[in-house]
Formats: C-alpha cells, structure tokens, sequence
C-alpha cells in the first residue's frame, strides 16, 4: 500500500505483540538492541519533514537471527515531477559490536554519514562512546555521542542520543523508540554560509503494520474494522502472536479495563504475578470501579457492566430513571442510571430490535466501538475545557497533528484517498479543528474528485508549526488568539506562520485563518504589501462603482492600474454607527495571488453611535500587479469577489 505526503512534523508508533517486553541481566546485549526495532518484515515508517527529509521506507529481510534489516525506501517527491526510480533508496540496520548501526547509501536524506552507530550499550543515561566518521568527501569527523534521555511511551523506552562534533559546530539528535525505531532526527546543516535545523519525525497514525495485511482475520469490509484498526495505530488494542485479533471472542473484565485506562491516558506496569492487577487497583484509585464489583477479572465483561465503567471514565453525571429500551426491566437496577447516560452521551447504543441485552458478553469488536467512543467524547471535553483562557501550547500542536493527520492521507495506486471519497466528507471532519471555509480552502487545494473518487494532488505542503521553535500566542479579541513562529528551511528559507483560532461555544478552539510570510536578510516581512486607505471620491470611476455596491458584504476591484489596485471592502448592512474595518495584514503569495484579512470592528457597550441602519465599507489602493485577490475575516470568513 502506498502513502501520499502533503507535510509537516509529528511522532511515533505502535507495537503489535500482546505484552511489552521486558528486560532482565539475563538478556545479552544483542537482545537489548533488537528490542529497538520491529520485529517483522513489512513494518513501514513514514517520515515527514521539509523537501528531501520526508521519506517511507519499510522493512524486506531480516535475517535469522535478527541482527541484518534490508530496507527499502521512497523520498517524497512534493513537486509530483521526479521519476519514481530518481527517489528511490536502500538502507541497512546492522548489530554488531553491541551496536546498532545504520547504513545508508547516498539518496536518503539523513545523517552526513554512509555509516553511523545510533545507539550502544549499555543502554542507560550517561552512557557515552566516540566514533570517527567519513563524509562523501572523505573528510573524517569525530562525534562525541551519549544516551542524554530515556522516556516511557505506551510501556515502551525511548531513548534520545545526541552526537556532537568534537571539533566543530556540527551536530545530529535521534530519538529511537523500543518495536518502532528511529521516531525522530534533527541535525545541523550549512547552505551558503547559513546554518540551518534539518528534521524530520515519524507521523504516529500511518506507520507500523497495515492492520488489515498483520492480521489474518480482521476484514476491511466489516463493521468493526474501522474501530478495531483504530485502537490498534493508537497502541491501545494489540493482536495475538499468531496474527489474529480475534474480534468475535468475548472480552474479559480484566482486558476491558486494561483498553479503558490506556485510552484515557493511564499506563500501568504489567505486574509478574496477576498481570492487570496495577490496572485494577488504579481503576479502583479513580472510581471507575468499585471494590467488590468484580468478583472475577478473568471472565467475560456483560454489557450493563461496561456502561457503568465508561460513565465513570467519562466523569459523566449518572442519570436518573430507567433506559428507554424494550428489554429495560432486565437492566439490573444498579446500571439502569449508567446504561441511560451512555446511550445518551452516544457512546452506547442498543440493537435493531431496541433491545440492550444487559446480560450479554461483550466481544473484542464491540469493545472497540465503545473505546473509541469514549476517548472521542474525551477530546470534546478537553476541547471545551478550554474556554476561559488563551488556547494552550499542548491545545495548539493538537490541533496542528489533527490538521496534518486530515492532509496526510493514506492512499491506494494513483493517489486515490482510502478513508475519503469525496471532499464533502473530508471538509465534515476537518470541521472539527478548523471553520468550514478554511477547511474548504484546503482540501480544494489539496485533493481533486475523479470518477467518484478523491485523490490527493501532488504539491508543496503547507508550513506548519514545528514543536521545537518558540511559539508565541496573542490576543486579538475576547476569545480570539493569534498563534505565531519563525523558522527556515531550505525550501522557504526564513518565514513566520500565523495560526489564528476562536473559541467557538460547544466546539472549543479551532483554526480560523493561516498565514505565512517570507522574512528577508534585514529580518523584514518582504511578502507585505504596500497600502493606503483612499476616500470615495478618488476618482470618478471610484465613486461611481462604491455608489452602486456600498450596501454590499463584500470586496470588488474597482479601479486598477499595471502597478496597483483600489479595492472596495463593505460590511454590508448594520444597525448602527460604530461598526468599521481594519486591515490586519496585506501580503503577496504564490501564483500571482495577493491576500488581505480584515479585522471588523464592533461598537462597544459605552460607546455612543449614530442610531440608524449604517453600511461601513473600506478603501485601500495597493501596491502590487497581482491579477487575484482574496479578502478574508480573522475569523477565516471569505467575502465574495463582486468585481466586474
């Protein structure tokens, strides 16, 4: 299966064997070291990053003993203009010398090295080694390299190992996670006489196994393999070791508590004797069940047992009276509370026949489907606990991973969108973290619909924000925020992003508006436009076309010249005095294009207005020959072009 890049930054993965591995002194160190990579053929990563840096690869051979990974490979090609073998790349992950060593050949992207050691045991903070590398030019170079961090995720270790040039400024930063491997890199790179932050990192929702392809009997085509594919990519659901995930077996207390906690965001260590007994005693710690509710955690859960336990994880209100199902009465009396509110706050439902069966086992599919319901009523939570207060740094790189998650979308053979067959329905979810006409804006942009399918076009992608430069947020309005950065790359060159969001009630934060900006060498915007605000009575042919769409919402060139332009901007009718309009920014981009975005100003509650129906309007004449023009709202609301 192929995969189709627009861009961006983000991380890691997931495992698929049942329990994680753990390690003891009788383990040798080769066993340590192939505990970093995954451990079967067909693995794929997906890297993202600027130009050359994004790239899949995935594994064709391992070798008997696990120590040798032939490894094939793609650089994505954004421009769509390069022949596919031009792109193409081999690499090699090899243990020895109680390293793990990578090899690449010289169209990958990576390290300044055809050979490199990623890691060395023992693998522990502090840990340091040297190694003396060649470059392509046959210049020898002395890195200094040391295991700097050790993280936990999803039970596994991460490991951060920095490499840094004994006698120069030149450096390289990996994070390497256990059963995934490498999840992000970052170096040093010079272009006439700049240096400049090369990375790139592992996009977590399109890596590993293919669920599908891993699993022999979980069907594309059922009704539960939407779910279960979807707790599997996010580490919560794992399969068997003999590449089944058994959906119809039914599910033990003790498993189902397990894929609650973890999707909700606990991770408790597999105790040696009862496996889940650390995840009963922190589900007892947050009341999502209570002592005594179970008097055996190794059979199978029943329905109106679950309802109670996604409630309380919810942190939802019980509610009061009896489920309004047929077979309500054979709901016991203790659940009747749980089962309403579930059913209500949709993340339960009854069958066909409007019966609950309380007393039925759940099965692994079925638990699924609730699971994912439950943590997709988690982030409308934690979206509208955001109200009160400027969006947070964690709030915003949420929202950035959702929009690139929308835009790097899993493709089949000709670019054909998998999950998507239309734009409408891509712009329906890609509401959820944007307002509709910036959604509308992108996808346009992005994809095409062709024979009732949706295919991604091949393009640059857009900036995104990167979690390793600063990030500043700004106030703008009451509820309103603009997100900013700088940053460079080798495509781009020294740009500034400006992400503007609103805290829309019943839906939390989203993005209203993106804008992007070229820096040049004095540190200037360079992409602004030049600008003055002009009365009606400029010229004749002005005042004639303001006259006869004054009333209107909405832009028109009204009056051009070779080297710049006059454009109406009105707000259409208003009740009163008070109201007006402020350019927030005026900027050139791609294709001839120029882009303005508009603040409206309101009356405030003490200011005294005219009291009568007013019709606001602007006039600005711009300096610039481009033929396009686009005036937008900070709320990301497009005025119609009613120029002649």
């Amino acid at each position: 299966m192929k995969k189709t890049v627009i861009s961006i930054t983000l991380v890691a993965l997931l495992m698929t064997s049942m329990i994680s591995i753990a390690f003891g002194e009788e383990h040798s160190q080769y066993d340590v070291l192939k505990a970093l990579l995954p451990q079967g053929e067909g693995y794929e990563w997906t890297y993202t990053g600027f130009v050359e840096y994004g790239h899949t690869m995935s594994i064709d051979t391992i070798n008997d003993d696990k120590t040798e990974y032939t490894i094939s490979g793609q650089i994505h090609d954004m421009s769509g203009m390069q022949p596919e073998e031009e792109l193409a790349f081999n690499m090699t992950y090899v243990i020895e010398d109680n390293a793990l060593v990578q090899y690449t050949g010289e169209k990958i992207q990576d390290s300044d090295f055809s050979r490199i050691e990623l890691i060395r045991t023992p693998l522990q903070v502090g840990n340091t080694w040297s190694q003396d590398l060649t470059t392509e030019d046959g210049e020898t170079v002395n890195l200094a390299c040391e295991i700097v961090a050790i993280d936990t995720e999803n039970g596994n270790q991460v490991y951060t190992v920095n490499y840094n040039e004994v006698d120069g400024d030149y450096y390289e930063i990996r994070t390497i996670k256990e059963m995934v491997g490498v999840t992000s890199f970052e170096k040093l790179m010079t272009s006439n006489d700049t240096e400049i932050t090369m990375t790139y990192s592992l996009n977590q929702d399109i890596s590993g196994y293919s669920s599908f392809d891993q699993f022999e009997d979980l069907d594309s085509n059922s009704w539960y393999a939407h779910y279960v594919d979807n707790l599997i990519k996010e580490d919560i659901l794992h399969g068997y070791p003999d590449n089944t995930v058994k959906p119809h077996n039914n599910i033990h207390v003790s498993e189902f508590t397990t894929l609650l906690l973890n999707s909700i965001g606990y991770e408790e260590a597999i105790d040696d004797n009862i496996w889940y007994s650390n995840y009963v005693d922190q589900a007892q710690d947050l009341n999502i069940i209570d002592e005594g509710d179970f008097d055996n955690y190794d059979r199978p859960i029943k329905r109106q047992e679950m309802a109670k336990m996604i409630v309380r994880a919810s942190n939802a209100d019980e509610m009061d009276g009896d489920s309004l199902f047929d077979d309500s009465n054979t709901i016991d009396a203790i659940y009747q509370g749980y089962v309403r509110t579930a059913v209500s706050l949709e993340m339960l439902a009854g069958y066909p026949d409007n019966t609950f069966r309380p007393m039925e086992n759940l099965t692994r599919a079925e638990a699924s489907k609730v699971i994912v319901k439950v943590t997709e009523r988690q982030k409308e939570d934690d979206s509208n606990q955001d109200v009160s207060q400027e969006p947070s740094q964690e709030k915003i790189l949420s929202l950035e991973e959702d929009f690139n998650n929308y835009l790097f979308q899993e493709t089949s053979d000709n670019n054909i969108v998998i999950n998507y067959a239309s734009k409408a329905e891509l712009i329906a979810d890609m509401k959820n973290v944007m307002t509709e006409n910036l959604a509308m804006e992108y996808v346009d942009s992005y994809f095409q619909e062709e024979n009732g399918e949706l295919k991604i076009i091949a393009k640059d992608g857009p900036v995104m924000l990167s979690e390793s430069n600063e990030i500043n947020i700004t106030q703008v309005a009451e509820g309103e925020y603009v997100v900013s950065q700088e940053n460079e790359n080798m495509l781009r060159g020294r740009y500034r992003l400006e992400i503007y969001f609103k805290n829309i009630e019943d839906r939390g934060w989203i993005m209203t508006n993106r804008t992007f900006y070229s820096i040049d060498v004095n540190g200037s915007i360079d992409n602004s436009l030049e600008y003055e605000i002009v009365d009606s009575d400029y010229s004749e042919e002005v005042a004639s076309a303001v006259e006869n769409i004054q009333k209107l919402r909405a832009y028109s060139v009204v009056e051009e010249e070779a080297d710049s332009k006059i454009v109406f901007i009105g707000l259409g009718e208003k009740p009163t005095g008070g109201y007006g309009i402020s350019i927030y920014s005026c900027v050139s981009l791609v294709n001839n294009k120029t882009e303005i975005i508009i603040k409206e100003e309101v009356p405030q509650d003490d200011e005294i207005v005219t009291q009568a129906i007013t019709y606001p309007y602007l006039l600005i004449k711009i300096n610039t020959s481009n033929t396009d023009i686009e005036v937008e709202t900070i709320d990301g609301e497009s005025f119609p072009n009613v120029s002649n």
